[in-house]
């Protein structure tokens, strides 16, 4: 029971948050006309809130549109790393590369850092081939 009253607390937290982040209300506060009292007052936008949940609505339907395997298949996007052949062919030497990443079937996947190719500077998982 605690666990839903916390789970129900953050989730209106939340939204309180978001709400006040994104303009839906304003909340001020103002000397009343009797002393030693102030007056409060929220202004809640009920037009710029609707409009907010339909552009979300039509983002949402926009991503669950999208084929699942459209992304990984586009090239250019994420973080590719140069191999050593394309270093090769591109006049730079070799035998030191900055980054070298290699997954192979006997060996597993490597990240190799610095250093040279027989001796890298920090390598991350793989094997040593003798």
């Amino acid at each position: 029971m605690r666990n839903l009253l916390a789970l129900f607390g953050a989730a209106l937290l939340t939204v309180v948050g978001v709400g006040w982040y994104l303009g839906w209300y304003k909340v001020r506060s103002q000397p009343a006309s009797v002393p030693g009292q102030h007056s409060v007052n929220i202004d809640i936008d009920t037009n710029k809130i609707g409009k907010d949940l339909q552009k979300g609505e039509q983002k949402l339907q926009n991503m669950l549109d999208k084929k699942p395997g459209a992304e990984a298949a586009t090239p250019g996007k994420g973080l590719t790393l140069p191999s050593p052949s394309a270093l090769k062919d591109k006049g730079n030497d070799s035998s030191t590369p900055l980054f070298q990443f290699g997954s192979s079937k006997e060996g597993g996947s490597s990240l190799e850092i610095g250093g040279s190719m027989k001796h890298p500077l920090i390598q991350i998982g793989g094997s040593d081939k003798k």
